[in-house]
């Protein structure tokens, strides 16, 4: 009885490990991917006189990669309806790789933009593919904390090393080191399976109107993903003076905090939503960012751009589970479109408006009003 009972147990064990593998190798693929993308963040804003590139030009490269994924969210799982998620994996990591190659080199401004609209259009299928993988786990929480820490892993060894690398021999290196390290995702494809995601093609097509969960998806994009990732450079200039030796470098470290925090905090959420549920990870993660931004309205700047950041790692793993745990794939997927659709157009808001938005007012009053609208539009969510 007992051997039998181990056998299962190992058996079950054995099981989840095997389920676990196509959203390991998919998330690989995309950590590798987004390498070239995470480093120019930091990169663009320091050096847009040399590029001769103006604030707002760099605001443009760096959102609008979102802005295209508004539009390409829906059509990926269209396209995967015929190709099937693995090659929907293969021909993001063609994509990623030849963006990432193209940054190694001087552009013109209309080049840029082409480039960052074919990594936008990468990016899409990337998360498409590693979400969609996410179902097969028989604990969804659990195998999104694991995707989402480790697709965070390239971005942040690039945030560490990138800037050691531009000061000893300049950017092109990181950029095509980069591309190479994306093309070996190509290994990771071997024996992945290809599931070909259903899809009703009038429901793509079709918009959906936005509820107050998008309204707070879009708010906290907007704040971590676009808006504090390009102007961190300025804040921590401004109100940390023994930060502004090594800008560069110090910038780098704070915009892979965020990510650091996924790959700590991302596992450890997946644990607590199995424990808790998603919905209570998500309201304690949720009233961290608002308090957050109360400290940064009162001038307190790095110690809250840690709470956020550490709170939005958590926030992050509980988001898809609104729409992964709904009754029928085709909600799941609306539901996932929408999110996806409302955290982009955050983030490439925040990414565009940016850095012009701090040349002309007070950031202490930005963030005062993200603060007053991130409270209420969470009270909203709340109350459902």
């Amino acid at each position: 009885m007992r051997s039998t009972q181990a056998n299962s147990g190992r058996l079950e064990v054995e099981n989840a490990i095997l389920s676990l593998r196509p959203t390991v190798r998919s998330s690989l693929a995309m950590t590798l991917g987004g390498m070239a993308d995470a480093f120019l963040y930091a990169y663009l804003p320091l050096n847009a006189t040399t590029l001769e590139l103006n604030a707002f030009s760099v605001g443009a490269i760096l959102s609008i990669n979102k802005f295209v994924r508004v539009l390409s969210n829906r059509w990926v799982n269209a396209l995967a309806a015929v190709t099937g998620l693995k090659h929907i994996v293969s021909m993001a990591i063609c994509l990623a790789a030849l963006t990432s190659m193209s940054y190694a080199f001087e552009m013109p401004l209309w080049f840029w933009l082409l480039v960052r609209v074919v990594w936008g259009i990468s990016y899409s299928m990337f998360r498409f593919a590693s979400v969609q993988y996410v179902q097969v786990a028989p604990h969804k929480g659990e195998a999104l904390g694991i995707a989402t820490s480790i697709k965070e892993l390239g971005p942040v060894l690039t945030y560490w090393f990138g800037p050691i690398v531009l000061t000893t021999w300049g950017a092109s290196p990181v950029f095509l080191t980069s591309a190479v390290a994306t093309l070996m995702g190509m290994a990771l494809l071997h024996n992945l399976p290809n599931p070909k995601a259903k899809v009703v093609l009038k429901e793509v097509v079709r918009f959906q109107k936005p509820n107050w969960l998008d309204a707070w998806v879009f708010i906290s994009s907007f704040l971590i993903d676009g808006f504090v990732v390009v102007t961190v450079s300025i804040l921590l200039r401004s109100h940390a003076n023994f930060w502004s030796e090594h800008v560069l470098m110090n910038t780098a470290i704070f915009i892979s905090m965020r990510r650091v925090f996924q790959i700590i905090l991302a596992p450890l959420t997946g644990s607590a939503i199995r424990r808790y549920g998603h919905r209570l990870v998500f309201a304690l993660s949720s009233v961290l960012i608002c308090v957050a931004l109360g400290f940064m309205a009162g001038g307190i700047i790095v110690e809250a751009l840690v709470i956020v950041f550490a709170a939005a790692a958590v926030n992050n793993v509980c988001m898809p589970l609104f729409a992964l745990q709904r009754s029928s794939t085709r909600e799941n997927y609306n539901a996932f479109a929408k999110l996806s659709t409302a955290k982009d157009i955050g983030a490439a808001v925040g990414a565009l408006i940016g850095l012009p938005l701090v040349g002309v007012v007070e950031p202490r009053w930005i963030f005062s009003v993200l603060c007053v609208g991130s409270i209420y539009t969470l009270y909203r969510v709340l109350r459902r």
